[in-house]
């Protein structure tokens, strides 16, 4: 029998193929006889499995820019992308707009900006955190939540 994708066997009169492709590498070949079918996941891609036959594309909200990798990297706070396969943190483009900010990190789109609260404002975009509402100077208010000025 051959090995299968993402196994080889360097020894003659094998009875299993008991040698893996290690994680951030992966081998589509069948009946591999070498470590050096593995080849390394390209940049965008990864994966953290013994043995594999394929790498995966980085999600939505997550890039790397590193071949051979076990893992993807998460979009920052405040920041959003939902392309696949990225392969740097510029993906990560969408930002929460004014009046907004977000915690979350690996985030797929800006439903998870949250709006500052009445009283407080938030002039600049991209923020990832709730301190940087900053509260309403004297004589000025905000009427409603998510006011930018």
């Amino acid at each position: 029998l051959n090995c299968e994708a993402g196994k080889f066997s360097e020894t003659t009169a094998a009875s299993t193929c008991a040698s893996n492709c290690t994680t951030g590498k992966y081998s589509a070949a069948t009946g591999a006889t070498s470590v050096a079918t593995c080849v390394e996941c390209l940049v965008g891609k990864f994966t953290n499995a013994n043995g594999a036959s394929v790498c995966s594309a980085c999600v939505g909200g997550k890039f790397s820019g590193v071949i051979g990798t076990t893992f993807c990297f998460d979009c920052a706070a405040g920041t959003y992308s939902a392309a696949t396969g990225a392969t740097s943190a510029a993906i990560c483009s969408g930002l929460c707009v004014t009046g907004k900010y977000s915690t979350a990190t690996g985030a797929t789109g800006a439903g998870v900006c949250e709006e500052c609260t009445a009283g407080k404002q938030l002039p600049t975009a991209g923020n990832d955190s709730e301190e940087d509402c900053v509260a309403c100077a004297k004589g000025k208010y905000t009427p409603s939540d998510g006011m930018s000025v």
